[in-house]
């Protein structure tokens, strides 16, 4: 009797597992790093009505910073391996779009050859902030400026500025886990996402009429 919905999990479960089962046999033998990056809630109105175009360039902005700094032969001079997922809410369920991204400690290098991470962390979490929010707003600017951005029905040009000023001049969050001795953890934290809505049975405490 499956309501084959696709926010439940009991008919996702099947899925969720054969998905799991696919992304750890692609997973290497090394480290890991797990990074979230986060929009800030600044923006959350302008994805409601561009949500294509959001989800396209934050996957974008996330994977081209990660693997652009760590080309880099300052931090680990090679082309890393990236699992990315993205996620819109968080844990009180409330909308918070961030991308999850499982990034291998090494990579390889313009020779052929294996690289380890050179340091006992991935990247400067400063370095990786400024350079996403660098993209992720440049991206918008232009787009809003070809047309291809439509901005919420209450706002003005005074508020779409208001808002840009502001988001221009924070801190955007950017955290990144210590390393795993490989990646099989988050990829099974990742699997709850990917299928099966945000709610679980666990998370269920009663039901009425």
């Amino acid at each position: 009797h499956s309501c084959r919905h696709r926010s439940c999990p009991r008919c996702n479960s099947g899925l969720t597992h054969d998905w799991l089962e696919k992304v750890q046999a692609r997973l290497l033998p090394c480290h890991h790093y797990h990074i979230v990056l986060t929009l800030p809630h600044e923006l959350n109105p302008l994805w409601h009505y561009n949500r294509a175009w959001c989800t396209s360039q934050l996957f974008k902005a996330a994977v081209e910073t990660v693997r652009q700094l760590l080309d880099d032969e300052r931090y680990l001079g090679a082309e890393v391996g990236i699992l990315a997922s993205l996620h819109t809410w968080g844990r009180t369920l409330s909308f918070h779009p961030h991308v999850h991204l499982l990034v291998t400690g090494g990579g390889i290098n313009a020779t052929g050859e294996w690289n380890e991470e050179k340091r006992d962390f991935l990247l400067p979490v400063g370095v990786i902030k400024a350079k996403f929010r660098g993209k992720w707003l440049s991206w918008l600017n232009a787009a809003y400026t070809a047309g291809e951005i439509t901005l919420p029905h209450d706002w003005i040009e005074r508020d779409w500025k208001k808002v840009l000023t502001r988001v221009a001049r924070k801190q955007w969050n950017v955290r990144i886990q210590g390393n795993y001795a490989h990646g099989k953890g988050v990829a099974i934290y990742l699997s709850r996402y990917v299928r099966g809505g945000p709610i679980k049975d666990s998370r269920l405490i009663g039901a009425d009429e």
